[in-house]
């Protein structure tokens, strides 16, 4: 290059160069570079004569922090003839590597993505680039999820899935498990789809001998289903875990889950029920899952005309007492009782007739809370609380189970109450309530409400004399204006009997008349 500038001279650009590298001035010999390749277009050099400027200034800009820049120069260089050493690439490849997974355990996950992206470039097309590239993948995706951008995170695991499907291994799955739950805590719509996804990937990746995690994965992403009500995903999901662990717990109470979901309470009762036999049967199992599914148990049952009557495997005491107690925080007075009237149970109660809770203790329940509610057999189920040392005296400024029973005119509870002795909070029963409401009942028309009053007040009331005439004469009326003439006519006779014994009573008592000697 004779008669040319030093200064314009490529040879001497590119030492230039360098040695603006060697100290470390890269803003410098990226100048000088871009000026050699300035020069080489300028004469019309063979395109190879770029490649050496290409390739130095490529680790400048690396140097400098221009990630893009170096690897468009790297690039460029290639293809202007760079020779490639495949076995150097691929050892600067996993240095890459190596450094990217250093600087993410600093929580440096911008710059981790960084270096694994040129550890991507760099490394050469053979035989482990499949392989090398999944492990890359990976690293991005957690780096990725680090920063919240989980979007993307799902989409390269989903691309290193796709290198090779029939891929998998144990510990990969399991991240992907461990990202989904991770993801559990954010409420939002859009978010369940992606541990949706996460679990996906987790069920992807796990081998077919690793019963355990698949059937924890597909436990999860039902519950995800569930929550997302797509039932029908659930159901698939609860069914599959069910058949790869059929003596899990979880799956059982999934399957359960699923059913109750599509309001299918027949099909759900199995499930739960095996569910809290596999609890009670594992000694590791905790007491708030027990108490959980033997609720779930008697939410489904609450929907099905036998109530518990299929419950009829032994349930621990101190169990169905949790039970008590949660539908007691709850005011959960159906579940209550279901309980007590639901049948099942060891003894095979028939519904109605007794209940799981039978021999437990019903002291926490506010009797007066109870009354409130309109529940079937109410009379039959407070009495049956009572025989469970319900406590009928209420907390302070509160009014008593009697109080409320006459003021909802719950007057069966009422009657069974004053039987029971239970006390006003008014300290005494306002005088003939009984026949008062029942002739009231009875000026209205309300003929069958005045004849359940008149005969409560017949037992409580008008027990003799005058007024049980009275009373018997009025149901006599009642009762044949019903046309229930066999009752009337039991009812007259006991009128007679009455009359009768009434006139006895009189005449044995002496005539104040009569002169004593």
């Amino acid at each position: 290059m004779e008669g040319m500038n030093p200064m314009q001279d490529p040879g001497q650009l590119g030492m230039m160069g360098r040695k603006a590298m060697q100290v470390g001035s890269y803003p410098d010999a990226v100048r000088i570079f871009s000026m050699g390749l300035d020069q080489v277009r300028f004469l019309n050099l063979h395109p190879h004569c770029a490649a050496p400027f290409l390739r130095d200034r490529a680790e400048c800009f690396w140097r400098l922090g221009n990630v893009q820049a170096s690897m468009r120069d790297m690039e460029d260089s290639l293809r202007h003839g760079l020779p490639r050493d495949d076995f150097f690439a691929e050892n600067v490849a996993q240095e890459r590597k190596d450094f990217a997974i250093a600087i993410f355990k600093e929580k440096n996950y911008k710059g981790s993505i960084k270096q694994l992206n040129l550890a991507l470039w760099l490394h050469p097309e053979d035989g482990s680039t499949t392989k090398f590239k999944r492990s890359v993948e990976s690293h991005q995706a957690a780096a990725y999820f680090e920063l919240k951008n989980y979007k993307k995170a799902v989409e390269l695991g989903e691309e290193s899935y796709k290198t090779n499907t029939s891929y998998r291994l144990k510990e990969e799955a399991e991240r992907w498990k461990e990202r989904g739950n991770q993801l559990l805590s954010c409420k939002e719509r859009k978010t369940l789809d992606l541990v949706i996804a996460c679990y996906t990937l987790a069920l992807k990746f796990t081998p077919e001998h690793e019963k355990d995690l698949r059937a924890t994965i597909l436990s999860n992403r039902c519950l995800m289903y569930i929550r997302r009500e797509n039932a029908e995903e659930a159901l698939k999901d609860a069914r599959d875990c069910v058949d790869v662990k059929p003596d899990s717990p979880k799956g059982q109470y999934r399957l359960g889950s699923s059913l109750l979901a599509r309001k299918k309470y027949q099909e759900a009762m199995k499930p739960f029920s095996k569910s809290l036999q596999l609890l009670l049967s594992d000694a590791s199992s905790s007491e708030s899952d027990k108490v959980d599914t033997l609720t779930q148990l008697l939410s489904v049952a609450l929907n099905l005309p036998d109530g518990t009557c299929s419950i009829q495997f032994n349930i621990p005491k101190n169990l169905i007492q949790n039970a008590i107690n949660k539908a007691v925080a709850d005011r959960d007075w159906k579940r209550l009782h279901l309980l007590f009237l639901g049948g099942g149970g060891e003894k095979k109660y028939e519904r109605g007739s007794g209940g799981l809770a039978m021999g437990c203790d019903a002291s926490s329940v506010p009797l007066e809370e109870v009354i409130r509610d309109d529940l079937p057999v109410l009379g039959k189920f407070i009495k049956i609380l009572l025989d469970h040392e319900a406590n009928s005296k209420p907390p302070k400024g509160k009014k008593s189970p009697l109080d409320v029973a006459m003021e909802l005119d719950k007057n069966d509870v009422a009657s069974m109450l004053i039987d029971r002795n239970v006390s006003s909070r008014t300290s005494e029963l306002p005088k003939r309530m009984f026949k008062r409401d029942g002739l009231e009942a009875m000026r209205r028309g309300e003929t069958k409400r005045a004849i359940e009053l008149l005969q409560f007040s017949l037992k409580h009331e008008a027990t003799k004399g005058k007024e049980r005439l009275e009373v018997l004469q009025y149901l006599c009326e009642l009762h044949f204006k019903e046309k229930a003439f066999d009752v009337c006519l039991d009812t007259g006779r006991k009128l007679k009997e009455t009359y009768n014994g009434e006139k006895n009573e009189k005449d044995e008592q002496p005539n104040s008349n009569t002169v004593c000697n």
